[in-house]
């Protein structure tokens, strides 16, 4: 194996291992935080107008999991056989999970607002990082190695 291969290889290898690591962690923190009970809601109060923190903070939490699903898909070759349709539907299930199974702990409630910021998130992250992903990958410039 030519040493410059070794290389490349070796840093795909750490790639692909970062990648794992940041998408399961966000992943079951953002189950961790579904199903604790009662949670503080923040407000911004301005120009008489009232509006929930937490809608933004779904939107950014989903947003973050499609990005970090996207880059760990393109990481695993198992992952990069998954029909498009299918692990689209299978996120827009968790984004909804996550809100409807909080009908069922004490202290927390369903709330519609909170699940579209979900779902809107989720699509934004998996469409933004799709579309970049693909775009990067048809840009970058494969050199041959010299021996």
């Amino acid at each position: 194996m030519h040493p410059k291969s070794k290389h490349n290889f070796v840093i795909k290898l750490k790639r692909k291992k970062v990648s794992n690591i940041l998408f399961w962690f966000w992943f079951v923190s953002v189950i961790i935080l579904a199903v604790i009970p009662k949670t503080p809601k923040s407000h911004i109060h301005a120009w008489g107008l009232s509006f929930r923190i937490d809608y933004m903070e779904h939107l950014m939490v989903y947003f973050l999991l499609g990005i970090l699903f996207i880059n760990k898909k393109n990481q695993d070759n198992k992952l990069k056989k998954l029909n498009r349709a299918l692990f689209y539907m299978l996120w827009l299930g968790f984004a909804i999970a996550t809100e409807t199974v909080q009908i069922g702990i004490a202290g927390r409630s369903f709330n519609p607002n909170d699940m579209y910021y979900n779902i809107a998130g989720i699509l934004l992250g998996l469409l933004v990082s799709e579309i970049y992903f693909n775009r990067f990958k048809k840009s970058r410039i494969e050199y041959p190695i010299k021996n």
